[in-house]
């Protein structure tokens, strides 16, 4: 299985989960990408560990080099990655400056609670969303305003 930060940023406005993992299925459709796609977010009453299948292990995809295994099974999600998560749809590195992303999870793979930009619906700064890399863990624990922009992390189901 595949996992890639998006390309393309995003406010908080996803359109909810659903719009979100629309997002990845049409990032991952437009670099060439067959399969089914997930968003690694949570949402007010919904866990991102919750929402995605046992079918690791996922791998990165590089535009040149080998592929390269980030996490071994869905248990591993609510752990470190076994390597950076840096990898566009396209298969590019990410650039330093824009690695950040959207997830409203814990390191425990749970919503965050109140801070999802309202089930990912808006896209203000008077609202909130937790987003990745955190300081202590890949998946969150830093906030930002939901009017800025990240990706979103995207796996393969």
């Amino acid at each position: 299985m595949r996992i890639f930060v998006t390309r393309t940023r995003y406010t908080g406005a996803l359109g909810g989960l659903i719009g979100a993992d629309s997002l990845c299925q049409t990032n991952a459709l437009a670099a060439n990408k067959g399969g089914t796609w997930k968003a690694w977010l949570s949402a007010n009453g919904e866990n991102a560990i919750d929402r995605i299948a046992e079918v690791g292990p996922w791998y990165q995809e590089p535009a040149f080099g080998d592929w390269v295994k980030t996490f071994n099974n869905k248990a591993n999600l609510a752990t470190s990655p076994l390597a950076a998560l840096i990898t566009d749809e396209q298969g590019g590195v990410v650039s330093t400056a824009s690695r950040g992303y959207w997830t409203g999870t814990l390191a425990t793979g749970k919503a965050d609670s109140g801070r999802t930009c309202q089930s990912w619906s808006v896209g203000h700064s008077s609202a909130y969303g937790t987003r990745g890399p955190g300081s202590g863990s890949w998946s969150g624990e830093t906030t930002s305003g939901c009017d800025q922009s990240y990706g979103v992390v995207c796996l393969e189901q």
